[in-house]
């Protein structure tokens, strides 16, 4: 149907923009959970120290979750403020079962859990949505889509199909949980200068620096968005003669890719 639909745009001198896609956001049943969109769920317990979390009394943990640790810096039960020296990684206490075994030292101790788990489907429920802060997702979906256009439709690229279409960015936040892609691990300190697990109480509504910890993860989001989905479409279509028509608005990310207007051909 597209290639005949291409060669009557053609015969009438027509253009045409295609769709990247299932529907929105970007992504379709060929998406991978290795590939797809994810969310972060955080939770948190304080534990009174001395105490040992072992046999009956290990603590149950979401599977594969990352486990940390940090003492709270006084005493009172209201406390929201760490100790960020006291920041500690669990994850050699974490046996097979997702069982946390630890002899929590003196003090009140916050554990914070933050687990990886599936992000959301495309809009008409036709497959995942594609991880848009990761330049070795959006590639795979992108090579994926062009293995199948580019045989019958390639003869058709800058000249009748000029323009390809990355519709609504309706990643929405579910149940708490925030937007996540594994690439913002090590996209972090090359943009903030420090590491992010240390900080990562913020999450669990804790200090200090909470609000520039939080403000500064919503900056990283956005420059892994614009670096490895915008720019990569744009160098990724470019090269086929096509140009990039970005919808930049949304929901469930950071807020509107503002920085992503540099990086567009044509804005919807």
């Amino acid at each position: 149907m597209l290639e005949h639909t291409c060669a009557e745009a053609r015969r009438l001198g027509l253009r045409l923009a295609i769709n990247l896609g299932m529907g929105w956001p970007p992504g379709g049943p060929w998406i991978t959970e290795q590939h797809r969109s994810k969310h972060l769920v955080a939770q948190s317990v304080v534990v009174e120290g001395p105490k040992a979390l072992r046999g009956e009394r290990a603590m149950e943990l979401p599977p594969g979750a990352l486990v940390l640790a940090w003492r709270l810096r006084n005493s009172q039960p209201d406390s929201m403020e760490v100790d960020v020296d006291s920041f500690r990684n669990l994850g050699g206490n974490v046996s097979p079962q997702s069982r946390l075994h630890w002899d929590v030292p003196e003090g009140r101790w916050l554990i914070g859990t933050f687990q990886q788990v599936p992000g959301g489907v495309c809009d008409k429920g036709n497959g995942p949505e594609v991880d848009p802060g990761s330049r070795e997702a959006v590639l795979f979906h992108l090579n994926h889509v062009f293995d199948h256009l580019k045989p019958r439709l390639g003869k058709y690229f800058g000249s009748t199909v000029v323009e390809v279409t990355s519709d609504s960015w309706e990643y929405e936040r579910r149940g708490g949980a925030r937007y996540w892609s594994p690439a913002l691990w090590s996209m972090f300190p090359k943009v903030t200068g420090y590491e992010l697990r240390p900080r990562l109480y913020a999450l669990l509504g804790y200090g200090p620096q909470r609000e520039q910890t939080l403000d500064d993860l919503d900056r990283v989001e956005r420059e892994a968005i614009r670096s490895n989905f915008f720019v990569t479409m744009a160098e990724y279509l470019h090269t086929r003669g096509l140009l990039h028509r970005p919808q930049i608005r949304g929901r469930g990310l950071s807020r509107d890719f503002f920085e992503a207007f540099a990086e567009s051909d044509i804005l919807r």
